[in-house]
């Protein structure tokens, strides 16, 4: 999603938010975190996710779209934190 997108998408989410309403901006992405896969065999790294550069891009887009929206007062940052995101997929077993 390019930076301009992002701008106006804060835009509308601002329009709808009610007055001092909670932007929370929670993006999972690092530009080198491990990918791994995990089985009841245990784990493997299967690559970085340097290895998405999309992923890359959007995250360093979103973070100038907010960065710009602070910039113009539609929001104030109150707080930021960074933490470990894990989240797993599971899929069907057959047979």
């Amino acid at each position: 999603m390019q930076h301009e997108s992002m701008v106006h998408a804060l835009d509308e989410i601002r329009r709808t938010l009610k007055p001092n309403g909670i932007l929370i901006d929670l993006r999972p992405v690092e530009d080198n975190w491990s990918v791994e896969i995990v089985s009841s065999a245990g784990w493997q790294v299967s690559g970085r996710l340097s290895d998405v550069p999309a992923a890359v891009a959007d995250d360093e887009a979103a973070f100038n779209a907010m960065r710009e929206v602070e910039s113009k007062g539609w929001y104030i940052k109150k707080e930021e934190e960074e933490f470990a995101f894990f989240y797993w997929l599971f899929g069907i077993k057959w047979g």
